[in-house]
C-alpha cells in the first residue's frame, strides 16, 4: 500500500500534467525538429554547416543518428544548389539490425519538435524524481508519445488508419506561412501499439515565395 506521502506525490504529479496540457494550441503545424525549421535556411545552416548531403537516393538529404543510436533523423533539401532549404524532416526508430552509415548528433538524445513530439522513451527530471519516490517507472505520460498525445497536441487528424498494432495519422494544412512565402504543409505519424515510431513533416508547392532565390 502506498504511504500518504507517496499518494500526495502521485496526486501532485497528475495535477501538474493536467495543467501542462491546458492551453496547448491544436492543429498548429510541427515546423521544426531539433531546432531545424522547414523553409528556414538560417536554422538549417546552423545545424548542417560542415556536413555534406547524400545524393544516392535521387534527393539531397542528410541523415543523423541520435546520440543513443536509437532514432534516425533525415532532412531533405529542395536541391543541392539550395541545400539549406529543408522541405521535409523525417524521424524513425531503429534497432541493432539497422547498420547504415550516418552522421551522429552526439549532443541530441532525442529529435524533438517545437511542440514536444519525439520518438522513444524520454525520462524527464521530474518524472525520474517521482519514479524514485513512488517506485513506479515511467509514471509520467510525458516520457513517451502515443496516439492520444498527438491528438491532444494537434487535434483530430485528417486521416486515421489502424492495421493490427500499427496505426497511422495524417494532418494537412494549406497556405502555411513559412519564411518568405506560403506552402502546403503535411505531417504523418506512425505508431506501434501506444508508442510513436516514425513521423514526417514537410512543405511543398510554394505559392508566394521567390523559389528562384537561393541563399548560401
Amino acid at each position: 500500500m502506498l504511504s500518504f506521502s507517496r499518494i500526495v506525490v502521485v496526486f501532485v504529479s497528475i495535477v501538474l500534467l493536467a495543467i501542462g496540457c491546458v492551453g496547448q494550441s491544436k492543429n498548429s503545424p510541427e515546423l521544426s525538429v531539433a531546432g531545424v525549421k522547414l523553409g528556414d535556411r538560417e536554422s538549417a545552416k546552423k545545424f548542417l554547416d560542415g556536413y555534406q548531403p547524400r545524393t544516392d537516393e535521387g534527393t539531397c538529404s542528410y541523415y543523423f543518428y541520435s546520440s543513443r543510436g536509437t532514432v534516425v533523423m533525415k532532412l531533405t533539401a529542395a536541391s543541392c544548389e539550395d541545400k539549406y532549404m529543408i522541405t521535409a524532416i523525417e524521424a524513425f526508430a531503429v534497432d541493432e539490425t539497422y547498420t547504415k552509415r550516418h552522421f551522429v548528433a552526439d549532443k541530441l538524445g532525442h529529435f524533438v519538435t517545437e511542440n514536444g513530439i519525439f520518438i522513444g522513451f524520454r525520462q524527464s527530471g521530474g518524472g525520474l524524481a517521482i519514479a524514485l519516490i513512488v517506485g513506479v517507472p515511467n509514471l509520467s505520460r510525458s516520457n513517451m508519445i502515443g496516439p492520444k498525445d498527438v491528438v491532444k497536441i494537434k487535434g483530430e487528424p485528417a486521416t486515421r488508419n489502424k492495421d493490427g498494432k500499427v496505426e497511422t495519422m495524417t494532418y494537412r494544412i494549406d497556405d502555411v506561412a513559412v519564411g518568405e512565402g506560403k506552402y502546403d504543409y503535411s505531417s504523418r505519424f506512425e505508431f506501434y501499439g501506444k508508442e510513436l515510431t516514425k513521423f514526417e513533416i514537410k512543405i511543398d508547392s510554394p505559392k508566394h515565395a521567390d523559389s528562384a532565390k537561393v541563399k548560401q
